[in-house]
């Protein structure tokens, strides 16, 4: 049987964005046939607090049930470069706790760096993180991501974000790459 995780952003000892955490648990749970883990989830971060105003990373590994939680302090450093690596038929639609390849492509990669991850030129993701370009001023993420992140689709739903085929050449075309993921918003990106 597969693990599955979330990571999930407290702050101010509140874990944020439920609701998306939540569907994904849904819809992986429905996927590969989990009967109770979504009650079990949604009851747990109900049921979470944590007494501090720092940023904390949550991350609730699950199959069945909940296997394991972990809370960490989080702090986000923003990449400076990019490395542009085809993934050829490399698949992540489930949020698996088996990342090796996306981790070993992180390690290979110099210190400040990002993979942006592309299959046939079309860009997907990052090893971490769905990606935005902002080109002419508007925010686009890529239609075809690796993993439908969370804050992805909430971005998605409040149109601060448009689906887009972006291709490698926009990279040249645009005037910043963003990271996005539960634990980094748009404007945390420096």
């Amino acid at each position: 049987m597969p693990q599955f995780f979330e990571t999930i952003k407290v702050l101010e000892g509140i874990p944020l964005n439920i609701e998306y955490h939540l569907r994904r648990v849904v819809a992986t749970a429905k996927h590969f046939n989990l009967q109770y883990i979504a009650k079990e989830f949604e009851n747990t971060l109900a049921n979470f607090k944590i007494e501090n105003n720092e940023v904390y990373k949550l991350r609730i590994d699950y199959t069945e049930k909940i296997e394991k939680i972990d809370v960490q302090k989080y702090h986000f450093t923003n990449p400076k470069f990019y490395k542009i690596i085809d993934i050829a038929d490399y698949n992540y639609n489930y949020k698996f706790v088996n990342r090796h390849y996306l981790e070993k492509i992180q390690r290979n990669l110099p210190e400040n760096t990002i993979a942006i991850l592309t299959k046939n030129r079309l860009i997907t993701d990052s090893t971490y993180a769905n990606l935005v370009l902002e080109i002419d001023g508007e925010y686009f993420t890529p239609s075809q991501p690796l993993l439908q992140g969370t804050k992805r689709q909430q971005y998605l739903d409040n149109h601060r974000i448009t689906l887009r085929d972006l291709t490698t050449d926009d990279l040249f075309k645009m005037e910043k790459f963003y990271l996005i993921n539960a634990m980094i918003n748009l404007e945390d990106n420096h």
